[in-house]
């Protein structure tokens, strides 16, 4: 009876037995062995993620072909399964996509992952799979031959792969030195290149793969001429492996950036010769061609910057020049010299953010400026101009006033005319200055809500005038009313009430003075409130919102210093139902910036207050106050407050309240 052998499953004959049959044996034998020698077994993962390699002792089967091929595309990871025997095998992944990883093991051991579109050798040994060598593209190239053929020392005789790879799975053209010499003689300088083509267009065309400390492909061109390292025209260049994934891009890097706490994409690290150049060393340079005849496009852009996605950075710079760049005679972070003319501009900013200039700056001109905005030729505004701090200087556009002395005026000083073309700062006195028909009849400083008026009596004298007189004059004008502006009404914390639910705790300071006052304490923890009632003046424009302030104190340092105030107002008027209508709730939140105890604590103006219902003259309003104890955020102070008055501002339309 026949057996078959440990490795390839081929069949032995028992000693003595297939009578008249050892020829068909024998030939199936031999096929076998052809087949493990130099066998190829396509195996398909189409939709699936394994598949385990037929093993049938004497016929046919996947387990004893010398090449496996994987083709197609998994439904994920995939795996081939090898029998847990010794066995070499030459493994091409050639699936759909390199989606899926693809790995060579036994059914109980370990195995070997092979990359994409690779070719690796493997062997068993009856336990795991390993591999023989570095997988190579699938070019025939195996990392064991000459580690640089073209510069290895070879004698006249001595041959090595790899010139032409008219196949990439049949490597071929075995080359002596004596042929490159002969048939490269010409080549200018003895210069050998090297010439490397693929009929495949799945397949890479070259790979080299880095194993050790040297760099894995170096270029040396020593000779500065005009013909130096060139990628054919029609090539794209890619560094990190194809992320990009488009032919728009001619020079493409898609590795992440990585390295150290500072790491670069692509810099330039180098120094400039100190013969040549003399007149110009560019870094980075653009010079852009578009042939004659051509349209349609709308933006040439030499530098340009956007953003993907980011996520944890703190400042983004789509330009940036550090300090360090101060080295030259002069010094320009940016420098652009474009000449006047329609549609040119050195610097557009069409972007609405802000802008930020720190140093001084010069408009006008190319000479250093002397202050932070300094302007050689006119200034021109649409709108209103604002001058903070005042103006020492002012000319109009034709010289014909000015401010004689470019000095800040001493108290009391008013500015006056003391001639046809300047004015000066001058102290008051008894002069009359003629203007027209109008004369001011004596310079007099004016007192606080005093105001200048022209005499009606005829003489045409500029007289002040109080503001009692103007109100009247004006409320007598418009039919005995006017805007009168903003008035208070203080709330001290006698005039609150607590609150029938969560309300504040009555309570009173005494002042160093021994001057008691009362006042309402409100808790570290709980939203407490307060609440009053309001006849509003007559006079109170009802139309108008409200603006309040709080004052409070607190005893003993503490940890946390921020504060939270809400007020909401209901207006009741005659007839009303006692079921109140509050409008929205207005937050003030206060940061003393540090533990102040026992001070007097006023917050800044809340936003503008609406009361509830429709408010009209003559209304009482109902106003409730709260301390926010439990903002987290915008109450920290770890004390017990102390409110001691309220401030409300409003707004009056009439003359008197009656």
């Amino acid at each position: 009876m026949s057996t078959a052998t440990s490795r390839l499953k081929l069949e032995k004959p028992a000693v003595g037995g297939s009578n008249n049959s050892w020829g068909t044996e024998l030939n199936g034998s031999l096929d076998a062995i052809d087949e493990a020698i130099a066998g190829m077994e396509t195996v398909s993962l189409a939709g699936v993620s394994s598949v385990t390699l037929s093993d049938t002792d004497y016929a046919d089967n996947q387990a004893r072909a010398a090449i496996l091929k994987a083709t197609g595309l998994p439904s994920a990871n995939a795996t081939i399964i090898v029998p847990s025997r010794t066995k070499q095998y030459t493994v091409w992944n050639a699936l759909t996509n390199s989606t899926y990883t693809l790995t060579i093991k036994t059914s109980g051991g370990t195995g070997v992952a092979v990359t994409h579109n690779k070719v690796v050798e493997l062997f068993c040994d009856g336990t795991n799979v390993y591999a023989a060598n570095t997988d190579s593209t699938a070019m025939g190239i195996s990392s064991g031959g000459v580690a640089n053929p073209l510069t290895a020392n070879l004698s006249g005789a001595d041959t090595y792969r790899g010139t032409n790879f008219a196949d990439p799975q049949d490597p071929q053209d075995l080359v002596t030195l004596n042929y490159l010499n002969s048939t490269l003689a010409g080549v200018a300088g003895g210069e050998i290149p090297l010439i490397i083509t693929s009929s495949d267009n799945v397949l890479p065309t070259l790979t080299l793969i880095k194993t050790g400390t040297a760099p894995v492909l170096q270029i040396n061109d020593s000779d500065p001429d005009s013909s130096p390292v060139t990628f054919a025209n029609d090539g794209r260049v890619e560094f990190g492996g194809g992320a990009t994934g488009t032919t728009a891009i001619q020079i493409a890097l898609s590795n992440a950036i990585d390295g150290g706490a500072t790491s670069y994409g692509v810099a330039v690290q180098s120094t400039v010769a100190t013969a040549t150049p003399t007149t110009g060393a560019y870094y980075y340079f653009t010079q852009t061609n578009r042939a004659a005849g051509g349209s349609g496009l709308t933006d040439l852009v030499h530098f340009g910057a956007t953003e993907g996605t980011i996520n944890g950075v703190t400042n983004q710079y789509g330009f940036s020049v550090d300090a360090t760049l101060d080295g030259a005679t002069n010094n320009y972070g940016f420098y652009s010299g474009l000449t006047s003319g329609a549609g040119k501009w050195n610097i557009y900013m069409a972007g609405s953010a802000n802008n930020a200039i720190a140093g001084n700056t010069r408009f006008g001109g190319t000479t250093a400026p002397v202050a932070t905005v300094d302007v050689t030729g006119t200034i021109a505004t649409t709108g209103a101009a604002t001058i903070a701090g005042g103006v020492d200087k002012l000319t109009t556009a034709t010289g014909a006033v000015s401010v004689a002395a470019a000095t800040a005026p001493t108290s009391g000083q008013v500015l006056t005319a003391t001639g046809a073309t300047t004015a000066t700062w001058q102290d008051p006195g008894a002069a009359s200055i003629a203007d027209n028909s109008i004369t001011v009849g004596k310079l007099e400083q004016i007192a606080q809500y005093e105001f200048l008026s022209r005499n009606t009596s005829g003489s045409g004298n500029v007289e002040k005038v109080s503001r009692a007189n103007v109100v009247t004059a004006l409320a007598a004008a418009s039919g005995g009313t006017i805007n009168q502006g903003l008035h208070m009404i203080a709330l001290p914390a006698a005039a609150w009430q607590k609150a029938a639910t969560d309300g504040a705790t009555a309570s009173s300071v005494t002042t160093n003075t021994s001057i008691k006052l009362t006042t309402w304490q409100f808790s570290i923890s709980a939203d407490q409130e307060i609440v009053t009632a309001i006849p509003m003046p007559e006079g109170w424009n009802a139309n108008s919102t409200l603006v309040y302030q709080v004052e409070f104190s607190y005893t003993g340092a503490s940890t946390g210093h921020k504060i939270a105030h809400a007020m909401k107002i209901a207006a009741v008027s005659s007839g009303d139902s006692t079921t109140l209508t509050f409008g929205t709730a207005v937050q003030v939140n206060t940061d003393l910036g540090s533990s102040q105890p026992d001070k007097w604590h006023r917050t800044a103006d809340s936003a503008a207050v609406t009361p509830g219902n429709t408010p009209a003259q003559a209304d009482t309003l109902i106003i409730s106050l709260k301390r926010l104890g439990t903002d987290a955020t915008n109450d920290t102070l770890d004390k017990v407050s102390e409110l001691l008055t309220v401030r409300l501002y409003y707004t009056i339309n009439a003359a008197t309240d009656s």
